[in-house]
Formats: structure tokens, sequence, C-alpha cells
């Protein structure tokens, strides 16, 4: 009897172990946030964060932002690596922030552009306690 309940025993630890290791990996691997999802989070932010943008405005932001997400997503598709890719994103990210930055007048550039060093700085906390987590 007692050898039967180790055994129950072991197998539920067996699979308790199982289980965990498949969460911790799922956690680990983050989805890729839905195009539209991401283009809408980020027209939201510049929205929130700029005054006066013109709906004239709102239409070329909104153009390049989904330009920039489609060349993103197409180039990621056929990248072999993070680090293949990296260059390209710099790129594209920076043809689509001086795209942005034409439009806007020199008020709005300045809020835009506060709003960038403050997305940025949140970037590298996330970072910097991501590293924290996994060191």
């Amino acid at each position: 009897m007692k050898r039967l309940n180790h055994s129950r025993m072991g197998i539920a630890i067996l699979v308790l172990l199982l289980v965990m290791t498949g969460t911790f990996s799922l956690a680990q691997k983050r989805p890729p946030r839905d195009p539209a999802e991401r283009i809408q989070k980020d027209l939201e932010q510049i929205y929130a964060n700029v005054d006066s943008l013109t709906d004239i405005q709102k239409m070329q932001i909104e153009s390049y932002t989904k330009q920039f997400v489609t060349s993103l997503q197409q180039e990621r598709e056929q990248a072999t690596s993070r680090e293949a890719i990296r260059p390209i994103m710099r790129k594209l990210n920076k043809d689509r922030e001086e795209a942005i930055k034409k439009v806007l007048t020199p008020s709005q550039l300045m809020q835009y552009e506060a709003l960038r060093k403050k997305q940025r700085e949140e970037r590298g906390q996330q970072r910097n306690q991501k590293n924290k987590d996994n060191g």
C-alpha cells in the first residue's frame, strides 16, 4: 500500500513539474502583438500626448505608422534572427520618426519628442527589470 502511495506521489510530482515547465516556457516567449493592436496603441499615445493635431496630421501619422508596422512585420517574417533584423528595425523606425516630425508644428514636435523620450526610458526600465529577474 505504501509503495502504491509513493508511486502516485511520484507521478503527481512529475506531472506538476511538466506543467510548471510548460508554463514557464510559455511565459518566456511573448507572442507577437497583433499589428492592428500595435498601430492603435501607438496612435492613442501620440494623440493623447501631442496637442492640437489636425485631421490631416492624424491621417498622415496613421499612414506612416501603418506603413512602419506592415514593413516591420514583413521583415520579421523573413529574418533569420533578432540580430539580423535590428538594423532594419532601426532604419524603419528612423524613417517613420522623420516622416512624423515633418508634419508637426514646433510645439507639437517638442511634445512628440518628450513622449518618445519617456517611452525610451520606460523600455530601459523594463529591460533592466527583466535582466534583474533573469540574472
